[in-house]
């Protein structure tokens, strides 16, 4: 039988580091996509990737700091075919 040695506080540290530095690129991320997306015009449009259908959205007033908004409205297979 195998015994599993539990974590160490060590162990623990390190993964709170990974994880540090995961949540601080993905600030940078997000700050990123925000400013593109205070670049682009108001509009909307519905795009097709991989199997589902999305609408996006740009409005030119700020709703929740965001100015933006992607929905997934649809499957590929719940539409008519053409």
């Amino acid at each position: 039988m195998v015994v599993k040695r539990k974590p160490t506080l060590k162990q623990l540290f390190k993964e709170w580091i990974r994880y540090e530095k995961k949540k601080s690129e993905l600030a940078k991320l997000k700050w990123k996509l925000d400013e593109f997306g205070s670049q682009v015009e108001s509009g909307t449009e519905l795009i097709v990737h991989e199997n589902d259908v999305y609408r996006i959205t740009k409005t030119s007033y700020a709703r929740h700091g965001m100015n933006y908004s992607v929905e997934r409205i649809a499957s590929t297979e719940e539409l008519p075919a053409k």
